[in-house]
């Protein structure tokens, strides 16, 4: 006998409801993995903190944690510069910019709480600090050249790129989850709370690289399946950093080049005034002729000048209104003043306000 089918809506309903019942899952069970290392603190765990042996083996476990911290910060830093210089403009950039800048704060905090401890008194503890962190700059500067090849287009280097970031900050959290309990174990509040400090920031940039995961994925699913790239290398940190060096390179050019107008300006006038000089000590019949030839020659008039009654002040006087004027003014002011007079006095002064314009 025929079984009646059953109902498409009733179907439909039942599995709406095991999608909505395993998407309602899954959230808890994000909540329950990022509350986990919160809901730790509530165990009531600490070693005998009266016995000296005890506490001073678990400080020197927290410094070494902390020292691995510090390491893994410095590894983080120098990834995620390699990252931002072959990553475009965009969400996915400013993330890693901003936690470019929280990760060293976090690496001097570490830093510093490890000299309240003392660590850089001991010589093992340092070594082992140093060691940590040219590990990590090592592995860093090693894996930033390989995540610049690997991938057949831009938009999968970042996603892979990402999903690297993502280990990073898991493993960082997990760091922090062990000093904070090392920290509690000791009765060592402060360390406790630089931990969960810096933890719920290592949480927060997961959460965000986890949110660009499906966008990077749909951007390289469109590149490498329909051909549609959206990578830009022209607005990649490492491009614009280039571009960058080209115009500090070229605004040095323009300054070294205006410098060099201005030394010959300078000398030009330092060789009109001796060979002034020379004139006027050759005749003082040559240079009432040159007087009477800079008049006739086209310049600005006295009531031209912007310093009124020019020809009734003395040379003191001319000399005391200068500062105030603008370069076309004192440009008015020497033409006038070496077609008529010529006073070194005044002129000198004219040249230090052009210099100091």
């Amino acid at each position: 006998m025929p079984q009646p089918r059953r109902s498409t809506s009733t179907t439909t309903k039942r599995t709406n409801s095991r999608t909505n019942s395993g998407t309602s899952r899954s959230r808890t069970t994000r909540n329950t993995r990022s509350n986990g290392a919160r809901n730790q603190n509530t165990v009531p765990t600490q070693i005998n903190t009266e016995d000296i042996s005890q506490l001073e083996a678990g400080r020197t476990l927290l410094v070494q944690m902390l020292q691995e911290a510090h390491g893994a910060e410095a590894f983080a830093g120098t990834t995620l510069q390699a990252h931002i210089a072959m990553t475009p403009e965009g969400p996915y950039r400013k993330i890693l910019e901003r936690h470019l800048v929280e990760t060293k704060d976090q690496a001097q905090r570490l830093q510093q709480r490890l000299e309240e401890l003392g660590a850089h008194q001991s010589l093992l503890s340092q070594g082992f600090g140093v060691a940590s962190t040219a590990v990590g700059t090592a592995i860093a500067l090693t894996k930033g050249p390989i995540d610049a090849i690997r991938g057949k287009a831009g938009e999968e280097k970042l996603l892979k790129n990402a999903k690297d970031e993502l280990t990073t900050e898991a493993q960082e959290i997990a760091t922090y989850d062990g000093v904070e309990a090392v920290a509690r174990a000791i009765g060592d509040v402060k360390t406790a709370e630089l931990a969960v400090s810096i933890r719920e920031e290592e949480q927060k940039t997961f959460d965000l690289l986890r949110d660009q995961i499906p966008h990077l994925a749909f951007a390289m699913t469109r590149a490498l399946a329909a051909g549609d790239s959206s990578y830009d290398p022209s607005s990649t940190a490492a491009a614009q950093a280039v571009r960058g060096l080209a115009s500090e390179a070229g605004r040095e050019v323009r300054e070294l080049g205006n410098e060099a107008r201005s030394e010959a300006k300078s000398a030009g006038r330092k060789a009109r005034g001796e060979a002034k000089q020379a004139g006027n000590k050759a005749a003082s019949t040559g240079k009432a002729a040159g007087k009477r030839f800079e008049r006739a020659a086209q310049g600005p008039k006295a009531s031209e000048l912007a310093i009124k009654n020019y020809d009734n002040l003395s040379a003191a006087e001319i000399t005391s209104k200068i500062s105030g004027l603008t370069p076309t003014q004192l440009d008015k002011v020497e033409s006038y003043e070496r077609r008529n007079e010529a006073r070194s006095t005044v002129l000198d002064r004219i040249d230090s306000a052009k210099s100091n314009a």
